[in-house]
């Protein structure tokens, strides 16, 4: 934070009193067309524009906010919004967790009155028509049998909603539409499970039963052939399963594979399947995207994203 004046593409002022008038790298103006009062789809609210942030609290679904404005800081395609909640309490929600209640405005998922449709299944039928989710494909060729690699099955479309669940490996699922937001190069979509229970699922652990679509990791055959290991010549998995104790009470699975070039597919606290291929180091193991990297020697471990550390862990 800049000291006396703002700084362009700092968080804020360090004087208190000026944190609304600051220039924080696209943030929008407060006095325009702000405040509005909207609600949450549920989810976490943090101290700043940013998963590194400390978490507040959480809110309820369709809790009554107030937002104050746009930080114009971006994640998964849409921006961190202030936020005023539970009698003036100050905090930070990603957009995609708001819903508009009066009004449209730019970088929310969605209007109240659509997003409680599209949990209630009725945008089935009008192939969502007037769906502003950034891009949600509407719902020609949907419903879909599917079934899941197993994986949490959460409130809305991201990890910052709240978990309902976690279905098991192979088991049957009904894909009611894709919602448009992407996740590590996966869509998340709208699912029933369980005899009717609704709720949203990562397209990168789904995979199709009766034909293909788009969004998903493979066909159910492909993948059970990849865990039984029939595309390595009929030999045996050539995977190492490792189970991680991480700070903060968390863990992390990670499935070490040591066909072609190498790569670690790792899952954080129940989270989606991430895959990473095998980067050259001098010691000890490496995988990478550029984006996320996990490295370590021995029975230790560390998740980094963007050079920032998430995790350290050991086996």
């Amino acid at each position: 934070c800049g000291f006396g004046r703002p700084i362009p593409g700092t968080f804020q002022t360090c004087t208190r009193d000026n944190r609304t008038n600051f220039n924080n790298g696209g943030g929008q103006s407060t006095n325009r067309g702000f405040p509005v009062p909207a609600q949450s789809g549920g989810g976490i609210v943090r101290s700043g524009p940013g998963l590194q942030y400390r978490r507040i609290t959480s809110l309820g679904e369709f809790e009554n906010i107030r937002v104050i404005r746009n930080t114009g800081v971006m994640e998964g395609g849409y921006p961190w919004f202030e936020i005023r909640f539970r009698g003036g309490q100050r905090g930070y929600q990603l957009g995609g967790l708001i819903c508009s209640t009066v009004r449209p405005f730019a970088g929310t998922f969605d209007t109240c009155a659509n997003y409680r449709r599209s949990l209630q299944g009725n945008n089935a039928g009008n192939n969502n028509a007037g769906n502003n989710n950034g891009g949600g494909q509407n719902a020609r060729g949907f419903p879909v049998r599917a079934q899941t690699g197993g994986g949490v099955v959460r409130a809305g479309p991201g990890t910052n909603f709240r978990r309902i669940t976690s279905l098991g490996q192979f088991e049957n699922i009904r894909v009611m539409r894709n919602t448009g937001v992407m996740f590590n190069g996966y869509p998340w979509f709208q699912i029933r499970f369980r005899g009717g229970q609704r709720g949203h699922m990562w397209g990168g652990i789904i995979c199709s039963t009766n034909r293909p679509f788009s969004g998903t990791f493979d066909t159910c055959a492909n993948f059970r052939r990849s865990l039984q290991g029939n595309n390595n010549g009929g030999k045996a998995p050539a995977v190492n399963v490792v189970r991680y104790r991480c700070g903060g009470g968390r863990s992390m699975v990670v499935e070490f594979r040591n066909t072609g070039r190498g790569s670690a597919t790792y899952s954080l606290s129940g989270g989606p399947r991430i895959n990473l291929p095998a980067l050259r180091t001098g010691s000890g193991m490496r995988y990478g995207d550029g984006f996320r990297e996990l490295s370590g020697k021995g029975n230790r471990l560390t998740l980094r994203e963007s050079g920032r550390r998430i995790a350290r862990c050991r086996s």
